[in-house]
């Protein structure tokens, strides 16, 4: 799966990286089409303060729990 970011650059998501996320976070497998939206429309775009290389997305999505979905390299979890 390929997406690309607020500033056009491509971002590949394996299928097998997929899995390891849902597996671990099984309430994120119907949300492909909103981690496509907080990368291309985040609302908040932040350096991680933990890691100088994350980039961090953040969009509101009404209909997720607690409204937040924030977006990394190797981290996508609802926001608290």
């Amino acid at each position: 799966m390929e997406f690309v970011n607020k500033f056009n650059r491509n971002i590949r998501l394996t299928n097998e990286r997929w899995k390891h996320i849902t597996d671990t976070h099984p309430e994120l497998q119907n949300l492909l089409n909103e981690l496509g939206g907080a990368l291309k429309e985040p609302e908040i775009v932040k350096n991680s303060v933990n890691n100088e290389d994350v980039v961090l997305f953040y969009r509101f999505y009404e209909h997720i729990y607690k409204g937040g979905l924030r977006v990394g390299p190797t981290l996508m979890q609802f926001c608290i």
